[in-house]
C-alpha cells in the first residue's frame, strides 16, 4: 500500500518536472500525511505556486502529473484560494513538506 514515506520520496524524484509547472511549495496533508489512508483514500497536496504562475494549465498539468506519478486521485488545494476562516483547520492538521 502507498504510504507518506513512499509519496514524499516519488515526489523528491520528480522535483525537477513538479517545478516545471511552477510550484514553489508542495505539501503532503489529509490521510496520507496524518497515516489514516485506506485503498480508496485520495492523496491530498497543499500547492503554493511562484507569482504569476499556479494558472489553468499549470495547475492542470500539475494535477495530471501528480495523477500519473501515484496512479490515484488527486484532490490538488491551492493555498492562495483556500478561505481565510478556512485555513487554521488546514494548516492545524498534520503537514509533510514536499517540495
Amino acid at each position: 500500500m502507498l504510504t507518506k514515506d513512499k509519496i514524499i520520496h516519488k515526489i523528491e524524484q520528480n522535483t525537477l518536472k513538479i517545478k516545471v509547472f511552477g510550484v514553489k511549495k508542495l505539501t503532503l496533508i489529509g490521510s496520507y500525511a496524518k497515516d489514516k489512508a485506506t485503498l480508496k483514500s485520495d492523496i491530498d497536496f497543499l500547492v503554493e505556486f511562484k507569482a504569476g504562475r499556479g494558472l489553468f494549465d499549470d495547475y492542470v498539468g500539475l494535477k495530471r502529473l501528480l495523477r500519473k506519478l501515484f496512479n490515484k486521485e488527486i484532490d490538488l488545494i491551492k493555498y492562495s484560494l483556500i478561505r481565510k476562516e478556512l485555513r487554521p483547520s488546514i494548516l492545524r492538521g498534520k503537514k509533510i513538506a514536499a517540495i
